[in-house]
């Protein structure tokens, strides 16, 4: 047990361990608020933190779906220019067919038309080279017939020149008998 100093009543004795107890528990209680105040003050940094973390976020999401929206619509716009492009493609396959069937089509009229040709062409020759022996043959006749012509003229020259060699030797006579 403990002694009291005999000044020392019993009544301000339990004051003093009333008003050591508030101490204490005042301070634990200051203890208690200066961890409570720090656990705030981490808080607050810690809110503070994700709150620039949350705007640095929210910013790089705006751009991305601002770029988002810019790939689209370059992406659509590319989707149109191909849709475009794919229908000039198959007009111009279409009028490229077409020509080429008018180009088989005109390339089989023309080589209807050359056979056609050739035809006519040996068609020709051969009239040509008939006329032409036709031809030949006729000079030849015409020829021969000249020749004989020419051998009958000389020969009937020859006989008139030797008649007239008759003639001349007879006129003499004739002459002096008329003279």
């Amino acid at each position: 047990m403990h002694q009291t100093p005999p000044d020392c009543s019993s009544g301000s004795l339990r004051d003093l361990r009333l008003e050591l107890e508030d101490v204490q528990s005042s301070r634990v209680q200051e203890d208690v608020i200066s961890r409570t105040e720090n656990k705030v003050k981490e808080l607050e940094n810690a809110l503070r933190t994700e709150e620039r973390n949350k705007s640095v976020l929210t910013n790089t999401i705006s751009k991305l779906e601002r770029r988002i929206h810019e790939l689209s619509d370059q992406m659509e716009e590319e989707h149109r220019i191909s849709t475009e492009q794919k229908d000039l493609l198959s007009q111009r396959m279409r009028s490229l067919k077409r020509q080429l069937n008018e180009a088989e089509e005109d390339a089989s009229r023309k080589e209807a038309q050359y056979r056609h040709t050739q035809r006519e062409l040996a068609e020709e020759r051969e009239t040509n080279s008939r006329l032409q022996r036709q031809l030949l043959d006729q000079h030849l006749q015409t020829k021969r017939t000249e020749s004989m012509k020419i051998r009958q003229t000389l020969d009937n020259l020859r006989l008139d020149l030797s008649v007239e060699d008759e003639d001349d030797d007879k006129p003499e006579t004739d002459s002096v008998s008329k003279v």
